[in-house]
């Protein structure tokens, strides 16, 4: 009777095992998948920091080619007034 009672769980045991080893056979693809998953949002992460840093520097030329053309309006107004002093 104790042989029984040991075969049967000896038995549970190894369906147990080889369920076990079937989930972990179907995780594979999954853990690869997550790793490519990863990889990508790597990049997309790089690309957003690149497209950012893009973007403060096209912001930092517009300031820059705004202030430039202040000082060259002012210089324009300053010579102009000098012509137009010149020619009275």
């Amino acid at each position: 009777m104790e042989f029984i009672i040991i075969i049967v769980h000896l038995q549970g045991i190894t369906q147990t095992a080889e369920q076990r080893h079937q989930l972990i056979k179907r995780m594979e693809p999954l853990i690869e998948e997550n790793e490519k998953l990863k990889e990508a949002m790597k990049l997309v992460e790089k690309n957003i920091q690149r497209t950012q840093r893009e973007r403060d520097l096209a912001e930092s030329n517009s300031r820059d080619l705004e202030y430039q053309k202040g000082i060259l309006s002012e210089q324009l107004a300053a010579a102009f007034e000098q012509l137009r002093g010149k020619s009275e």
